[in-house]
């Protein structure tokens, strides 16, 4: 395999630290069928229906569409274990007033009844930022930050999506594990500050004890963490961060058994990726387009 160092570096690391329990190799076998299929709901830019009126097995047509976001026809606040949802090709203009992410479901998946939030087959849907305003407020996918009945987000997937110009792109933390990000998208060109992170960050941000694990990150494009030249901004400009700098790693409990591969990494202003904790599988991921040299952090035992 050619690699090439400076400009374009792939990252190929088969073992690393490797050590996959049973519950871990089941998980990523099974999480391409996430979504059980027994309530399939339909998503759209200008969906107005309720969310019963846009469950159907089969694409039901204009005005049985439901919204992005909260409320009573919410995909956020509505969707719950064995859902599927997919969401309609289109823009969807993203203006947060809180934290919460543009896809924070608020409820759980199990482990018999997954969460499934997808790009509808042959579409391409696209989350961006309405403005430039809220960009501390701009998480593209959030886990575990609330306002969530189950403030703790487990078995979900969220796979096919493009997300622009959300600052943030990916926040996972208490105790959020056995979750999928696959094959989405994020890029920014006037905005961006966070990549995908990983944390053991608790309810409330006081303690950093709530390790997450088992999730699975594979097969995105990521694009600019920070877009203010090479300044960086702080570690979670990384592009994609698993754990936390100064964590105790020979404890038990931390921000393990994480999968991490084949991404595409681009433009990141502070670590190309961060990896703060032990057993977790890196591989098959590609750098380039880097303002500066690369950089690629693991530390653990």
């Amino acid at each position: 395999m050619k690699q090439i160092i400076g400009s374009k570096i792939v990252f190929l690391l088969l073992l690393f630290f490797v050590i996959i329990s049973p519950g871990t190799s089941k998980y990523l076998t099974a999480a391409a069928s996430a979504g059980d299929g027994s309530k399939v709901h339909w998503v759209s830019p200008t969906g107005t229906a309720g969310w019963s009126d846009c469950e159907n097995a089969t694409d039901p047509g204009p005005g049985k569409y439901c919204k992005l976001g909260y409320g009573s026809n919410g995909l956020n606040d509505q969707v719950r274990a064995g859902d599927t949802v997919y969401l309609k090709g289109g823009t969807y203009l993203w203006t947060p007033t809180t934290w919460y992410g543009a896809l924070n479901p608020n409820h759980s998946g199990t482990q018999s009844q997954r969460i499934l939030i997808s790009a509808a087959p042959g579409e391409t849907p696209v989350i961006e930022a309405e403005n430039d305003n809220n960009d501390g407020y701009m998480y593209a996918i959030s886990f575990g930050i609330g306002p969530s009945v189950d403030t703790t987000i487990n078995y979900t997937r969220i796979t096919g999506i493009t997300f622009r110009n959300m600052p943030r792109m990916a926040y996972v933390r208490n105790s959020s594990s056995y979750n999928e990000i696959d094959h989405c998208t994020f890029e920014n060109t006037k905005l961006g500050k966070y990549g995908i992170i990983l944390t053991g960050m608790c309810a409330g941000g006081g303690s950093m004890t709530c390790y997450v694990t088992h999730n699975w990150i594979h097969d995105n494009t990521l694009i600019r963490a920070n877009v203010s030249g090479c300044a960086e901004i702080g570690a979670y400009a990384d592009l994609i961060r698993v754990g936390d700098d100064g964590g105790a790693w020979d404890g038990t409990g931390e921000n393990n058994y994480n999968t991490i591969e084949n991404n595409v990494l681009s433009y990141a202003s502070h670590s190309v990726m961060d990896v703060f904790g032990r057993f977790n599988v890196i591989k098959n991921n590609t750098a380039h387009k880097q303002p500066r040299i690369n950089k690629l952090a693991i530390l653990g035992k």
